[in-house]
């Protein structure tokens, strides 16, 4: 890992190379070519800008209660020219720009007057930059956005900021216009289950329906199972204007009421979209399954379907439970959703057999009175019809992937490569600090990191969740199978969702090329050119859109959160560091505590995660449950603040906080943690050492050292 730890002449030595991200108020954040994240304090980040790529080294090492700082030593490259600013001021007849939004950098941009479009201070701005000098950057207005007061202005300073279009050129829409609905000429040649019960469940607002199924019990007592998508290459052909638009978004971003789709509407929200009642062009998986959970592939390729019905997930969830109104379906609808519970049990078990890590985290629910602002918030519960689709989708994607590997043919694989050793050790002491004994080796198999999960399932243990996931390494595409470690599959590959990822798409045209015997020596050539350049392109998209869905989702919580300055809430602490802990509300709003909002000074304990008093014994703890008062939110910066509540000032509040001396639930015997002896805290500035008073005035007689 890269977070030094040591105090060693050579630290500074220690370099790496990251792309260049602005996260918090504090300092900037790169991400290395490992995966890993470090910190990089404003001052330190020379005239990088957001998405550069950099060379870093270890500009301040870690210490006991302190993250180790790096600076940025060289920009290597300038990916995206065009960055969102603030113009703060005036200087030698130039206008000054300030990055927008969290940006923590103290690189400025100059601007001559003559190219910034009319923009006065204030204002929020698209810049594109034309020269980099040592500590400066120069460059020229192209938008004007608004300014601090613009409806919306926080959402989109991130969107512009991460470079995802908004709109499509003239000439895509041109070309996804001249598309007609299907008629039988395109069903020929096709498998035809329009005779099946087929039908969608997706939310109740969800608008690009482009999975269907369709289950069966078979007489010999195994079961049938249809995955059905939407053939999108059908109309998205190789080095079209919709192929190379839809290769450059690479994926739709999800942002609220909003999407940012992949595709044109007429494509994604029509023609491949699997409304009922309509023939639609699609792609099927047809796999048996026997009742022991052997999955065998049936069928694979180009067919057309038309569903019976749109369910959503409760509305299914009611027929599973027996809550159905049992007049509101048909009796072959009602069967089918109950052969498939039967069936998604069936393959549950076998998951869990073959190491699948199933994560259950607390999600928050978000109603929306428009696109720009949040109604209210509350838990959101996953029911099984939820884990139902889940794993019929991950049974088609495994049967297309085993597929193409059995044949021996190019594909682009989702992989999930095993974590690195020094993490899953790191994770072993912290489960270690909280009751949880095992290791770094034996975390590395799926049976223990299962049991793991499981015994984290309580409340106040999931927040330890999020660690046992940050100490996995990040899905990615790959040309390479090596695998998919947290579903524990040999073979895996995305095919389920080509409406809205570009890999899918790939992948489709893989299947089609195969039914139609087009693989041919030359096809096979160039794949396996293409594949490694569209894997990583890819992945990083991927990336930039969830960063993207992450910063507008906090954005809005913190301007719902703005309207709620002073309520008080229950809550659990979900996180520690050197400047205070982090607490998620039981309604779901998630902030910081900062150490001055907490009334007993503390300090951080890096190796068990927990705020330690003066004394050395646990204060605050992850797990812990809390009241906190909302005491501020900025959408500009994201940022939700709590004040820990006293008992003392609150005593009408009942603070179900764990005694501080004990060091996990139910243990009678107190224990302390280890800190340093007489340490200051790690908030109050180090005090000075006291000058040895001189005596004998001017006139004293030196003494030799020798």
């Amino acid at each position: 890992m890269l977070s030094y730890n040591g105090f060693s002449r050579n630290f500074r030595m220690h370099t790496a190379i990251g792309i260049f991200r602005n996260k918090n108020a504090s300092g900037s954040i790169i991400e290395t070519e490992s995966g890993e994240e470090v910190f990089v304090s404003g001052r330190d980040g020379a005239n990088a800008l957001p998405g550069d790529r950099v060379r870093i080294r270890i500009f301040k090492a870690a210490a006991w209660g302190r993250r180790a700082e790096w600076s940025v030593l060289q920009v290597i490259d300038r990916t995206n020219p065009r960055q969102i600013v603030r113009i703060s001021g005036e200087y030698r007849g130039s206008l000054r720009a300030e990055l927008a939004g969290i940006a923590a950098s103290d690189t400025t941009i100059s601007i001559p007057k003559t190219s910034s479009l009319g923009a006065r201070i204030g204002d929020i701005a698209v810049v594109e930059i034309e020269t980099t000098v040592t500590k400066s950057n120069t460059g020229r207005v192209v938008e004007i956005l608004g300014n601090a007061a613009t409806a919306g202005i926080e959402e989109r300073i991130i969107i512009e900021s991460a470079g995802i279009p908004r709109t499509f050129p003239a000439e895509v829409l041109s070309e996804a216009s001249t598309f007609q609905t299907p008629t039988s000429s395109d069903f020929a040649g096709r498998h035809d289950y329009r005779d099946e019960w087929v039908y969608t469940i997706d939310g109740a607002d969800a608008r690009d329906l482009d999975d269907a199924i369709h289950v069966r019990r078979l007489p010999d007592g195994d079961y049938e199972l249809g995955v059905h998508i939407a053939d999108v290459s059908h109309y998205v052909r190789e080095g079209s204007m919709l192929d190379r638009e839809a290769s450059a978004r690479s994926t739709s971003v999800y942002l609220g009421m909003e999407v940012i789709p992949m595709l044109p509407e007429r494509l994604s929200n029509d023609l491949c979209s699997l409304h009922p009642g309509t023939p639609k062009l699609t792609q099927s998986v047809i796999v048996r399954v026997s009742a022991d959970g052997q999955i065998r592939l049936l069928e694979l390729g180009e067919s057309v379907i038309e569903s019976r019905k749109r369910f959503t997930y409760l509305e299914v969830q009611a027929i599973i439970d027996g809550d159905a109104d049992e007049s509101a379906y048909p009796d072959e609808l009602r069967e089918s959703i109950r052969t498939a519970y039967e069936l998604y049990t069936l393959i549950a078990i076998k998951r869990k057999r073959e190491g699948k890590i199933s994560f259950e985290f607390s999600e928050t629910a978000i109603d929306y009175e428009n696109p720009l602002t949040i109604r209210s918030i509350r838990p959101k519960h996953r029911v099984d019809a939820h884990k139902l689709i889940e794993e019929f989708m991950i049974t088609a994607n495994e049967a297309v992937a085993k597929h193409f590997a059995t044949k021996r043919l190019p594909n682009l694989s989702r992989i999930h490569e095993c974590p690195e050793p020094d993490r899953l050790s790191r994770l072993a002491e912290i489960l270690s600090a909280y009751g949880i004994e095992t290791s770094g080796e034996a975390l590395a198999r799926h049976e223990e990191m299962e049991r793991i999960v499981e015994q984290l399932s309580s409340p106040e243990k999931e927040p330890l969740l999020k660690y046992v996931l940050t100490s996995l390494k990040k899905a990615e595409y790959s040309p390479q199978n090596l695998g998919h470690h947290g579903l524990g599959l040999k073979h895996y590959s995305h095919f389920t969702s080509p409406i809205r990822r570009y890999p899918d798409l790939i992948t489709h045209r893989l299947v089609k090329a195969w039914s139609r015997h087009e693989l041919s020596h030359a096809v096979i050539d160039r794949y396996a050119k293409n594949l490694p350049e569209i894997a990583t392109r890819t992945s990083a998209l991927e990336r930039r859109a969830e960063r993207a869905e992450y910063d507008v989702r906090d954005t809005r919580l913190a301007r719902y959160a703005a309207g709620k300055i002073g309520e008080i809430y229950g809550a659990v602490i979900t996180g520690t560091t050197e400047f205070g802990a982090f607490a998620r509300t039981d309604e779901g709003l998630e902030g910081f505590c900062f150490w001055r909002e907490i009334p007993v000074r503390t300090r951080w304990h890096e190796p068990s995660l927990s705020l330690v008093d003066a004394q050395g014994y646990a204060y605050l703890r992850i797990g812990d449950r809390v009241q906190v008062r909302l005491s501020a939110a900025d959408p500009a910066t994201r940022r939700i603040d709590f004040a820990l509540v006293d008992r003392e000032t609150r005593e009408e509040i009942r603070i179900d906080l764990t005694h501080r001396m004990n060091i996990g639930r139910g243990v009678k015997k107190t224990k302390k943690i280890p800190v340093p002896p007489t340490s200051p805290s790690s908030h109050a500035p180090a005090k000075k050492p006291r000058r040895p008073r001189r005596r004998g005035g001017k006139g004293r007689k030196k003494t030799s050292n020798n």
